[in-house]
């Protein structure tokens, strides 16, 4: 398949997490996005008693 051979791959055993602050459509849109991409998109509820445990190299944004 053409499209699927132009999709970028991150090197093997990289795994980029990106952490996105409210789970509402937004948070599971873009996490079923980053699954081809092997990114793991882990959203957040903004009720959450406490903050997830993250990675110096993740990547947390606000849902807006």
């Amino acid at each position: 398949d053409r499209h699927r051979s132009r999709t970028p791959r991150p090197p093997a055993g990289i795994v980029s997490t990106v952490w996105i602050l409210g789970a509402g459509q937004l948070g599971a849109m873009l996490s079923h996005a980053g699954q081809p991409l092997a990114v793991d998109v882990r959203p957040v509820p903004l009720d959450a008693q406490r903050a997830p445990d993250t990675a110096p190299e993740d990547i947390v944004s606000p849902e807006i």
